[in-house]
């Protein structure tokens, strides 16, 4: 997910806004997936098991939508890795303050959470509350305060590779993390982190020798129609065989892994597409810029855990699944909208005090960390 305020390249360059407008549609996919994750979950009462295989089309469609996450975390990369490619630099400070700003939120919400619930909390979730980036209770925000200070080494290694090498690491590393790694889940150490590698390499390659196919747009668009198309017909396939042969049964969610190569071809046509627009707005690049808060308030462990399976049981007992698209659609949308308020609320609130303890502590590590090292070397 972006969290920089500036989306530019090297020089700070303005943000292009079809890639700011294209994060809010990956924020709002991502919203989707975990609220149809919430269904599928046996921590509530009425439970959807999107695992067994079906013959009702709105299962099928609940299907696509749990995946959602997979194609909107890669969207969000995708556009990170695009602009990280052209910089081997990255503020320490910024880093500090996101993980503040990741700490602060969770430990609020734990103090809330606490006084609502009368301190009836697991000890396993309040130890991740405390450290969300350490337990990683968002994957997503640790992977990437991993991969930001790792990026420079890799965009020196990149230079240092001839156009052929490059070409031969990033085939080598699709080839085994998504084309094999997607038949069969977990191979070859498929961890998010090498994923996203992979997908550096390969966004480094198209970028320096083959940026016509990321411009042309009806090839973008070709590209995007016939991925969507691909695994939405994957989904219908894998559930009439399923319904056929007990071997396939309860494994209707077994691509839903992040080496799904449909939802990455679906990113780079998207990401080319957004690069194509000519929009500018202020408006779309200041939600934009909320994307981290907008993630971290609507996907705390706290609210997945113990809220969200409580407003699917409500609705439920209220309206029924009949239209349980509609609903997962139209929830989406009020929890987007909710996080938003309170991400810029928060922001509001925090950030010139966030910024300030980042800067302390920055400038207090760097000095005991330099002195350490003085005796060390």
């Amino acid at each position: 997910m972006s969290v920089e305020k500036k989306s530019g390249g090297a020089g700070g360059a303005p943000r292009n806004s079809g890639i700011e407008a294209l994060k809010i549609l990956a924020i709002f996919l991502i919203i989707i997936s975990h609220i149809t994750q919430t269904l599928d979950t046996y921590n509530h009462l009425h439970v959807i098991d999107l695992s067994a295989a079906s013959a009702d089309p709105r299962l099928w469609a609940l299907m696509l939508f749990r995946s959602f996450g997979v194609l909107g975390s890669t969207i969000f990369f995708s556009c990170s890795a695009w602009y990280m490619l052209d910089s081997d630099r990255y503020s320490k400070q910024k880093w500090l303050r996101m993980v503040l700003e990741i700490w602060s939120v969770s430990i609020l919400f734990l103090a809330i959470m606490l006084i609502a619930r009368r301190g009836d909390l697991s000890r396993k979730d309040i130890l991740e509350s405390l450290s969300p980036t350490t337990h990683g209770t968002n994957w997503y925000l640790t992977c990437y305060l991993l991969f930001l200070p790792l990026h420079p080494f890799l965009n020196r290694l990149i230079r240092n590779l001839s156009r052929i090498q490059l070409f031969r690491i990033s085939l080598v590393m699709f080839v085994l993390y998504y084309g094999i790694g997607f038949l069969e889940n977990g191979l070859f150490q498929a961890k998010e982190i090498i994923l996203w590698i992979t997908v550096y390499f390969v966004m480094a390659y198209l970028k320096r020798y083959k940026i016509h196919l990321i411009q042309n747009t009806r090839r973008n668009l070709t590209a995007l129609a016939a991925s969507l198309i691909a695994y939405a017909a994957l989904i219908v396939i894998w559930n009439l065989l399923g319904l056929r042969y007990s071997y396939f049964r309860n494994h209707m969610i077994r691509f839903e892994s992040f080496g799904n190569p449909f939802w990455l071809v679906c990113s780079f046509s998207l990401l080319g597409l957004a690069q194509a627009s000519r929009l500018k707005s202020r408006a779309v690049n200041a939600l934009s810029g909320l994307s981290l808060l907008i993630y971290i308030l609507h996907e705390n462990l706290l609210l997945r855990t113990y809220v969200r399976p409580g407003l699917l049981d409500a609705l439920y007992e209220t309206f029924g699944y009949d239209s349980i698209l509609l609903w997962v659609l139209l929830l989406a949308l009020v929890i987007f909208a909710l996080s938003a308020a309170g991400a810029a609320l928060f922001r509001a609130a925090a950030e010139r005090p966030i910024q300030a303890l980042a800067g302390k502590l920055y400038s207090l590590i760097r000095k005991q960390y330099l002195r350490f090292e003085k005796k060390v070397l």
